[in-house]
């Protein structure tokens, strides 16, 4: 399982850090996603809706976009994940 992560250089300590999660249809999917909750209960950040990036959901991209960092989890070497968010024009 893989993962990378961007920080914004705004200083905006009150923005959301994300977290977006591949969660395919293979057991790696699922330890991915299984590790976004973790991280998310434990509070190192917030799950968000990978789904939402990849449709250019309005609101989705507008809360991304004002992120102090993103984490992007891949359960495999496709890194469907940060692909889908690089696509959005999200460097992670």
């Amino acid at each position: 399982m893989s993962s990378t992560s961007i920080t914004c250089g705004c200083s905006c300590s009150s923005a959301p850090k994300l977290i977006f999660s591949c969660s395919g249809a293979a057991d790696v999917g699922e330890l991915a996603d299984q590790a976004a909750r973790r991280l998310t209960r434990e509070g190192s950040g917030k799950m968000f809706c990978l789904a939402g990036i990849g449709g250019q959901v309005e609101g989705i991209i507008k809360t991304t976009q004002a992120a102090s960092s993103i984490l992007a989890i891949d359960g495999c070497s496709l890194g469907c994940a940060k692909k889908s968010l690089e696509v959005a024009v999200f460097r992670v």
